[in-house]
């Protein structure tokens, strides 16, 4: 009984300081931005279903099947942001890669498995890089 009283102290303890999210926030942490190759922000990250694109990787991994040669892909960006807040002024120039990636193509020349594709793949999903500052 006694282990009882001190489990449920410390529950009621930690339930009291946690915080948790609430809906602004699951909002704003939640939505992607349109990151990936060129291509694949050029027709906003449809190739998820088309395949075929490295940045489609990530999302539908069969997409590789459409490949017939190795690849390897690497896309950098270029951000900058202007804040102005009363009378400050703040422009934040970000230079990063999007994403990085390879597709290996193995013909095998055979009726039971005429090819081997595999890939990895790094896509950027969002970008927390912002600093808000404000006097007054």
């Amino acid at each position: 009984m006694k282990k009882f009283v001190y489990f449920l102290f410390s529950l009621i303890f930690i339930a009291n300081y946690s915080y948790s999210q609430g809906e602004v926030e699951a909002l704003k942490y939640s939505r992607g931005e349109l990151y990936g190759t060129a291509r694949s922000m050029a027709m906003g990250n449809a190739f998820g279903a088309l395949g075929g694109d490295i940045a489609g990787v990530s999302i539908n991994p069969a997409g590789i099947a459409v490949y017939r040669s190795s690849e390897v892909v690497g896309t950098l960006g270029f951000q900058q942001n202007t804040f102005k807040i009363g009378t400050i002024d703040k422009s934040v120039n970000d230079f990063n890669s999007h994403n990085i990636g390879f597709v290996g193509y193995f013909p095998l020349r055979n009726d039971v498995m005429p090819m081997i594709n595999f890939g990895f793949t790094y896509n950027k999903q969002k970008s927390f890089n912002n600093q808000y500052s404000a006097a007054g």
